[in-house]
């Protein structure tokens, strides 16, 4: 299994070159063991995502498919007074560096509306996409316009979908199509033809509960 592969080399502090994280047939309890200090300092495995791939990952991986194909942008809206302060998220408090989010310091106008938004949903800071400003969403709320509240569809499995696009890789698509220069914006279009991987829906599942327990050794 490539995963135990890549974490032994971790614990004895070798890298892997940018090597893909190729982790179909791994299971989360196998992370339990790995020493989670050696771990931490090595966070770049899980920046090699679906990176450079090796032989036998490029023979599972059939085809790549358009963002478009997997996910839809939502347009629902909820009114400001139907939400609390800690389910309201902006560009504000979305971090950078895909560190997650913050408690908003403040709503909209009362009686203003604001994109509805669901657990699982992918939130994405659509002004200065370098900031690499993303979050998966732990509840339901609202989010502003400047936010891209992205949901998977019905055959893809939207943890997997929020791992493929925490890569460097989307957020690097995402400046080739923004436009403006002191506030640059995706597009929405463009975005939405960043390339996603194609796998079954019981394999999509596999990948991100590895991550998770890797996530969670690294924290």
């Amino acid at each position: 299994h490539r995963i135990r592969k890549i974490c032994r080399r971790t614990q004895t502090g070798k890298r892997t070159r940018g090597r893909t994280l190729y982790c179909r047939t791994a299971e989360p309890e196998e992370i339990a063991g790995i020493n989670a200090g050696r771990l931490k300092n090595c966070g770049w495995i899980l920046k090699c995502f679906f990176r450079r791939p090796l032989k036998s990952f490029r023979d599972e991986v059939k085809m790549n498919s358009a963002l478009k194909n997997h996910a839809t942008y939502i347009n629902n809206k909820v009114d400001t007074n139907g939400i609390s302060l800690s389910q309201y998220i902006s560009t504000d408090n979305i971090l950078q560096n895909k560190q997650g989010i913050e408690c908003a310091t403040s709503l909209p106008i009362q009686g203003g509306k604001v994109t509805a938004f669901k657990k699982g949903d992918i939130l994405l800071a659509n002004i200065r996409p370098y900031l690499k400003k993303i979050w998966y969403a732990q509840f339901d709320g609202g989010c502003s316009a400047d936010v891209l509240a992205i949901r998977a569809n019905a055959e893809t499995d939207s943890h997997f979908l929020f791992y493929a696009l925490f890569r460097d890789d989307f957020f690097i698509h995402a400046m080739k199509g923004a436009k403006g220069t002191k506030m640059p914006r995706g597009d929405k279009a463009q975005i939405m033809e960043f390339k996603i991987p194609v796998f079954d829906l019981k394999t999509q599942q596999s990948i991100p509960a590895v991550l998770s327990a890797l996530d969670k050794k690294i924290a």
